[in-house]
């Protein structure tokens, strides 16, 4: 369907101004010099359509999608008014959208040092979309951190949303999604891993929600890896700890006769810890299984 076009006739002045007060106007990006609104809304069934009223200089300067977006309508074309400015819709959500015009108002470096996954996700998604590549690169190489260290890896239940720093259970299936789509096949594999070894079945199988609403499902073939993935991995570790299991229960060692103590792992060198290994693969394979 096309766009409304409103004139003077005083039904449709009426029909503008319905429209115009069922926006919601974000508190940060609402100009009321701005030349442009900008239109988004989350994937909640309850969200509202909200509106970011800002300047298309801004929105063209950074992004040559952008640029050919707002060039002026041909002869004939309907618009969308809004408050009596042009108005375009984008199919983003109102989080991902307010994350990209904070990196391009505010500089992209101001929230990099804080940054939740959700964030950064949402600066690679819009800046590989509309082909702005600081705000791409900027987020790729944050969420490229989280990936890249462990500590950031949290599957308890206070993270099924990521918190600050770290992934969250939805962040996986996310990332798993998100590098899919931009073709970066490295950081995909370490995502799928995560979804394999830190998703549970009901996560993997239903999906998560992010939190703009949107449901973050994996791909059929992507499930179908992970799945097969798990029982892979539960079957090493069985056999891991089946071995682990026997050296460590060797009655010639010390810490099997007289308990553990770290001397005499010392002896063993690359057997440190052994019996707290076995304890360790055990609970792992026994929540997977």
């Amino acid at each position: 369907m096309s766009p409304r076009k409103f004139t003077s006739d005083t039904s449709d002045t009426d029909t503008e101004v319905s429209f115009s007060s069922s926006i919601l106007h974000d508190p940060d990006y609402w100009f009321n010099d701005g030349n442009i609104v900008v239109l988004a809304k989350d994937y909640q069934p309850s969200a509202r359509l909200t509106g970011f009223r800002v300047y298309m200089g801004v929105l063209s300067r950074h992004s040559r999608v952008f640029k050919d977006l707002l060039s002026p309508p041909k002869v004939g074309e309907d618009e969308e008014i809004v408050d009596g400015c042009r108005s375009i819709r984008v199919a983003n959500s109102c989080f991902d959208f307010k994350h990209l015009l904070r990196a391009l108002y505010d500089g992209i470096g101001f929230h990099m040092h804080a940054c939740k996954f959700a964030e950064c996700a949402a600066f690679v998604r819009l800046g590989y979309e509309y082909d702005i590549t600081a705000v791409y690169k900027a987020g790729l190489e944050t969420l490229r951190t989280f990936l890249d260290q462990r500590e950031n890896w949290a599957s308890d239940a206070r993270c099924k949303q990521g918190e600050r720093g770290f992934m969250g259970l939805v962040d996986m299936i996310s990332a798993a999604n998100l590098f899919r789509t931009i073709g970066t096949s490295k950081l995909r594999a370490i995502a799928l891993y995560l979804c394999t070894d830190y998703v549970g079945t009901d996560f993997l199988v239903s999906g998560a929600e992010r939190v703009d609403g949107f449901q973050e499902q994996l791909a059929k073939d992507d499930l179908i890896r992970c799945l097969e993935g798990r029982t892979s991995l539960i079957s090493r570790r069985l056999n891991y700890m089946n071995d682990t299991t026997a050296w460590a229960t060797d009655p010639q060692l010390k810490c099997y006769n007289e308990g553990w103590d770290p001397d005499s792992c010392l002896a063993f060198p690359g057997e440190t810890n052994c019996v707290h290994g076995v304890n360790a693969l055990s609970g792992s394979a026994s929540e997977n299984s």
